[in-house]
């Protein structure tokens, strides 16, 4: 993995976009070769047999009213002509037969080269850049095979045929055409590398528009809440304004070296028009050789024409194939090793072996050992950034790690078939995919085979019956992305379908930190419920959805620095007794009419630091609860800050305006985490924004009450002013 991302392909040309095709159509030699015999035939007829055939008609035929050759003159034309429809006909079909067949093999290819990558390779790839390769990329690709391949096939026989037959037919005028012919090829040739130039501009522009209105109306809920629309809007005039003008660019370019060689063999077919009549008058040459002459002229201009018609299309697809072409020859992070086995069924243990796992330069994992025995419930926890989802995404063999080693009953994970780990392993995550169609097909997902019997007993053992007791049973629909149920019963449909597949270890990756507290606590017994037997190894950041595991996995900065069960961690005063207290040290009442503030977890924030027992204590009764929904703003930027905050439950992100007007998230706050403590000192503006990225509890202390009771101890009001000055100052700094 790079930290700097895939490298974009620099413009290629018409001839790199022919380049990259041909192993595609090379892989089709048989239909390739009979499509190519049927462009010769059609371009013979086009611009020699007809032209020819003129000649024979007026100089041998008409001129001498010779009677006996005109059945037979007349008899090859329309034999020609029958000939020239019939193929072309065929032409069409196998035409249409090729290019829709590499089209289906390009789409096939980049779409399992896709998903046969790591999780690091949609990390480097965002998703909506993927998305428009398969789009725009390949729609680009399809205009250039089918109408772009038609003109230029048709143009190289045009040249092939024609040349030599101006000369067969009156060598003093196809010198002159030749000239002409090198002159139309001057302008192409001119301002062929800044049209390639150009469309690449505009190609990459246009991804870019693309990717920020796809931005923006994922950020919808935000620019409403923020009344940020004339923002916005002024935003995209300014995108649209700079992509009109590399548009604007692109297409005078493109249509200068589109016409420049129509424009000039137009002029000397008329040249040759007026020479070859003189030639005529002067009786030095046949009224026949120049009307056949000039129809193979025509023919030859034609060939000019489609050159200048097949150019667009093909500048047009070679930066979206360049694209292509490297997103495909990216390497598989996670590969099959030559002669991988199956792995036999898990049954001892899991054990991690001194891993390293460093994709930049500082090591998210750095020499992890630790065992899991088959049948226990394991939790992995630590702060933000300590390596808890990338050691489970080693364990599933999302990633390979870079030393060190993964082992199911003794056998390394890069020896074994992907597929038999994968059977041996239920996953569910923070956000679970929901596909757009019914329970059943949501559900085998898990199991392709699965029968409705089988379907209906694991909806038992998650408590989902109700999703199928309706009428349509089974079939009911669920929406897109699942819109139909609630988050809850996504996470249950996750749990069924990992435990549809019968395997042995479920990994819980955050799995439940998007729900509320209540559908968290019946979400996490139905787990419990379920997984006896199973080897469970869940990864959170709330240790209440650990407490009872067998064994804790402690870990910090990519290492494991403590592991033991809740009980011996709790009494060890390191790390996570330090996050235990962080994260109980606020609570809400069942009924959500009051907050419970722990003293001691009020204490460790400096602004509180200084305050007696008696004032600590009697503050920590004036804060008040208050639930959020997900997607709800709990401060703006720039609001006044009045208030304290502190989350008892959920996650919030936090997120500053950039100088360029973007919104940029800076941190994620988590249960136990606070922000504004500043606020109740000085009377500042919120330097950020707080939204809620899931439905959760929060307490907040108002200014007044606390300056009220830091007017009560003469001295305290200074000193905390000072702290506070003092933290704005390092802010300032480290923001310099």
């Amino acid at each position: 993995m790079s930290a700097e991302g895939p490298r974009e392909p620099g413009p290629i040309g018409a001839l790199g976009f022919v380049r990259l095709c041909a192993p595609w159509l090379l892989a089709h030699r048989a239909l390739a070769a009979v499509l190519l015999a049927a462009f010769f035939v059609t371009s013979s007829v086009e611009a020699a047999v007809l032209p020819l055939g003129f000649k024979v008609l007026i100089d041998d035929v008409l001129t001498p009213r010779n009677v006996r050759l005109l059945p037979g003159v007349l008899g090859v034309l329309v034999a020609a002509g029958v000939v020239y429809v019939a193929v072309t006909v065929a032409r069409d079909f196998l035409h249409a037969r090729l290019s829709q067949t590499v089209l289906n093999e390009l789409r096939q290819a980049l779409y399992e080269r896709c998903l046969s990558q790591s999780s690091g390779f949609f990390a480097r790839r965002p998703p909506n850049e993927l998305v428009s390769s398969f789009a725009g990329d390949l729609a680009s690709v399809e205009f250039a095979l089918t109408i772009g391949m038609t003109y230029g096939v048709a143009a190289v026989f045009g040249f092939i045929v024609s040349v030599p037959a101006l000369f067969f037919v009156e060598p003093r005028l196809a010198g002159l055409a030749m000239v002409s012919l090198g002159l139309a090829a001057v302008g192409p040739l001119l301002l062929n590398r800044r049209a390639v130039d150009a469309n690449h501009a505009l190609r990459r522009d246009h991804a870019a528009l693309v990717a920020g209105i796809h931005s923006d109306l994922n950020a919808h809920a935000t620019v409403r809440a923020f009344d940020l629309r004339p923002r916005f809007f002024e935003t995209l005039r300014k995108r649209l304004a700079a992509y009109q003008r590399v548009s604007t660019r692109s297409l005078l370019i493109n249509g200068f070296a589109e016409r420049t060689p129509n424009l000039t063999m137009m002029v000397f077919v008329i040249v040759t028009l007026v020479t070859g009549s003189v030639l005529v008058f002067r009786n030095q040459l046949s009224l026949g050789v120049l009307v056949s002459f000039q129809a193979m002229l025509v023919a030859l201009s034609g060939s000019v024409a489609n050159v200048t018609w097949a150019m667009p299309y093909f500048l047009g697809a070679a930066a979206g194939m360049a694209r292509i072409d490297a997103i495909l020859r990216e390497p598989v992070d996670v590969e099959e090793r030559p002669g991988a086995v199956d792995l036999a069924p898990f049954s001892s243990a899991l054990e991690v072996c001194d891993v390293v796992f460093a994709p930049y330069d500082t090591p998210v994992l750095d020499g992890v050992t630790l065992r899991i025995a088959a049948g226990s419930s394991v939790g992995i926890v630590g702060p933000s950034g300590s390596g808890k989802s990338t050691l489970l995404s080693l364990i599933a063999r999302f990633y390979d790690p870079h030393a060190g080693a993964i082992r199911f009953d003794g056998t390394d994970l890069r020896s074994v078939t992907l597929s038999s780990l994968r059977r041996q392993i239920g996953v569910v995550f923070q956000d679970n995919v929901v596909v757009e169609g019914t329970l059943a097909e949501n559900l085998r997902l898990g199991k392709e085979n699965a029968t409705d019997a089988e379907l209906a007993a694991v909806l038992a053992d998650v408590s989902l019956e109700s999703l199928a007791a309706g009428p349509e049973g089974l079939g009911v629909r669920l929406g897109e992305k699942g819109a139909r149920i609630s988050g809850g019963q996504r996470q249950r449909l996750a749990i069924a379908r990992a435990l549809l597949r019968g395997a042995p270890v479920l990994l819980l990756d955050e799995a439940t930190s998007a729900l509320d507290a209540e559908t968290e606590a019946a979400v996490l017994a139905t787990v419990e419920r379920v997984s006896v037997g199973r080897t469970v190894i869940a990864v959170t950041h709330r240790l209440a959805t650990v407490e009872r595991a067998d064994q804790i996995f402690v870990l910090d900065r990519g290492r494991v620095v403590e592991a033991g069960a809740h009980a011996s961690l709790l009494g060890a005063g390191g790390l996570y007794q330090r996050l235990w207290d962080k994260q109980h040290g606020l609570r809400v009442a069942a009924d959500g009419s009051g907050a419970v503030v722990d003293p001691t977890w009020l204490r460790a924030i400096p602004v509180f630091a200084e305050l007696d027992d008696e004032t600590i204590t009697m503050l920590s009764r004036d804060f008040q609860p208050e639930r959020f929904e997900a997607d709800r703003v709990v401060v703006h930027e720039g609001d006044p800050g009045d208030r304290f905050f502190a989350v008892v439950h959920g996650d919030a992100e936090v997120t500053q305006t950039s100088p360029s007007g973007e919104s940029k998230r800076v941190g994620i706050l988590r249960d136990g985490d606070c922000f504004g403590e500043l606020a109740l000192l000085l009377d500042q503006p919120r330097a950020a924004t707080i939204r809620m990225l899931s439905p959760g509890q929060l307490v907040s202390l108002r200014r007044g009450p606390f300056l009220a009771l830091v007017e009560r101890f003469p001295g305290l009001r200074a000193r905390l002013a000072a702290e506070a000055k003092e933290r704005v100052k390092r802010n300032e700094v480290r923001a310099a």
